[in-house]
């Protein structure tokens, strides 16, 4: 059975709106897309300039790691799969609960990528994991479109 210390870990609103005050993640979000048209390339300049912090966002730590157009792309990637996966839960033919299990599956997996830090952690199978799941979706997604067609 798992014990509540274990779960408060996971309690995401707990952690950004702590009684502390409020997560310094807001003003290492903010300090990082400010910097974005200084340091366009990305790298270690880049995380200096946010006072050697990773920006506890996936996407935006790709931004900080790689440059703009990485992280343009992993971002259209992720849009993508997510347009395909409400595309697939709007699906009448698809039992519902499957359905609901696979837009709860994705839109978790994308929540825990905005603020965790992935690529500095053992989080980028968190990633590798969202990268197999829209992969089942573009599988199904394309099914799907040519069932119709």
């Amino acid at each position: 059975m798992l014990d509540s210390e274990f779960l408060d870990k996971f309690n995401i609103l707990d952690r950004i709106f702590s009684n502390d005050g409020p997560d310094p993640r807001f003003k290492i979000w903010i300090d990082t897309i400010t910097n974005i048209p200084n340091y366009i390339f990305g790298g270690p300049e880049f995380r200096k300039a946010v006072n050697g912090y990773s920006a506890h966002n996936f996407w935006l730590d790709i931004i900080q790691h790689t440059g703009i157009v990485p992280g343009i792309c992993v971002i259209l990637y992720t849009l993508v799969g997510l347009y395909k996966t409400f595309k697939i839960f709007s699906c009448k033919n698809i039992e519902f609960k499957s359905r609901l299990l696979l837009l709860l599956l994705v839109l978790g997996i994308n929540i825990n990528l905005g603020v965790e830090a992935i690529i500095d952690s053992n989080g980028i199978l968190l990633f590798v994991l969202l990268v197999y799941i829209n992969g089942v979706v573009a599988n199904k997604y394309d099914t799907l479109k040519r069932k119709i067609a």
